[in-house]
């Protein structure tokens, strides 16, 4: 049965790309969304495999005042690689003056300046940028491949110019997916500039992309290598690849596929994820949280124990499990304290809320977790939560996308000049890039 979402909003025309009036609709739980052209006809397709996730997070109303807190400027389209996945569009375009670049930063009245390509640092005058961001009283973000980060001594000459952070594409810890996907083994490289960046004391975001059937296995992996690094790493991505410019997908995921994958790999069940670690995003209309059916935000919390992830959602829960413990200290001391280890991990996973989780928070090996984590859960028992922001996104492109979705937090200059949402830009320049040749 076909229930009509959204009656009036506003899409793309895939063939000519010009905007058109389009309707969302739902049918067999799946979420589509129509339009027509008056020159290329009708088309339709998929915006969400769950339509449940799609009236939880969807936007129904047009912002009156669209905000863009973060300007993406592609410095340059020359990269060092050629990525056969990649979605952005090389081009024989010449990279732009500073001068040009400077105008636009004066003129952005939000907070972020993202630098990126192509691969931003190819540019010899990359630290004259960073050196004006911060002069402009903005928060430069570089967004690169990391090649050229292993050079330390590079990477500190842009840090002393004021680089606030590292968007820094790592996707997997396979050598055999970068000969795939990048035609060479890049990981050392990859280890080598993240490490640097740990040096450095330099605040990175782990920027994943997730291809089905390669990579969506490390899910798991990848975070728990996040989480455990979060004092330099503070937010991870989690992006699906969408058939946008050169990647031709034969499937790709939704931010609900993305996130019930996640919520499998890590053995907390997706709702859960949904109720208790729900993060609000900065910078956007708080009416909404600032998520969408394309951006969702968690924060989640806990503590890593060997290959396990245990998570932590109440406040209150840890109070009391502080006072049991303090309680404990002084009528039994330390070292009776430590052998009933095993009782005091049972006892701080089935308060309150807990019990919602399941058999998942029965921790077997009490006394070992007690000895590797404690340090750790002391933070947690102050109330001060470890932490990690994991952010799940899937681009709309061409044949789906829903400007009423899109309408408000990054922007992008496109290769015509012009400042659209970001993931508007992406598929503007899948249009203008019509008949160009992809620069080797």
């Amino acid at each position: 049965m076909r229930t009509i979402l959204k009656r009036n909003t506003t899409s793309l025309c895939p063939e000519c790309f010009k905007q058109v009036p389009a309707v969302v609709f739902c049918e067999e739980e799946k979420v589509f969304i129509e339009k027509e052209c008056p020159q290329h006809g009708p088309f339709s397709s998929c915006l969400e495999n769950n339509v449940n996730f799609y009236k939880r997070f969807a936007s129904f109303s047009v912002s009156p005042d669209p905000f863009f807190h973060t300007l993406v400027l592609p410095v340059t389209y020359r990269c060092n690689l050629a990525c056969s996945y990649c979605y952005a569009h090389y081009s024989d375009l010449p990279d732009r003056p500073l001068g040009y670049f400077k105008e636009l930063i004066s003129q952005f009245k939000g907070v972020i300046v993202g630098l990126s390509g192509g691969e931003p640092t190819l540019r010899e005058d990359l630290p004259e940028f960073v050196s004006y961001i911060k002069k402009s009283g903005k928060i430069s973000s570089l967004l690169t491949n990391g090649l050229r980060l292993v050079d330390e001594r590079y990477l500190r000459s842009l840090a002393l110019e004021g680089l606030d952070s590292v968007f820094f594409s790592f996707d997997s810890f396979s050598k055999d997916f970068y000969k795939l996907t990048k035609g060479e083994d890049i990981l050392e490289q990859k280890k080598k500039a993240l490490a640097n960046l740990e040096k450095l004391n330099i605040k990175t975001v782990l920027s994943v992309t997730i291809y089905p059937g390669i990579n969506e296995h490390e899910l798991k992996d990848i975070f728990l290598f996040a989480f455990r690094n979060r004092h330099y790493i503070t937010q991870l991505r989690l992006r699906s690849a969408a058939p946008v410019c050169h990647y031709e997908a034969s499937g790709r995921y939704f931010t609900s596929d993305l996130i019930r994958m996640f919520s499998k790999q890590v053995n907390i069940e997706e709702e859960s994820l949904l109720k208790y670690f729900i993060g609000r995003l900065p910078h956007f209309n708080l009416k909404r949280e600032g998520h969408t059916i394309h951006h969702v935000q968690l924060l989640m919390k806990g503590v890593c124990v060997g290959d396990t992830f245990v998570p932590v959602v109440s406040r209150n829960a840890l109070i009391g499990t502080f006072l049991c413990l303090k309680i404990a200290l002084q009528k039994k001391g330390l070292l009776a304290v430590l052998k009933e280890g095993k009782r005091f991990f049972n006892i701080f996973f089935h308060v309150n809320k807990y019990k919602k989780f399941g058999s998942f928070f029965m921790i077997k090996n009490g006394m070992h977790i007690f000895a590797t984590e404690f340090i750790n859960l002391f933070k947690l028992w102050f109330g001060f939560f470890s932490m990690l922001p994991v952010r799940f996104i899937s681009w709309p492109t061409k044949d789906n996308i829903d400007l009423e979705e899109v309408d408000r937090g990054i922007a992008q200059l496109t290769q015509s000049g012009d400042i659209l949402n970001f993931c508007h830009a992406i598929v503007f320049d899948e249009n203008f890039n019509k008949g160009r040749k992809r620069s080797a």
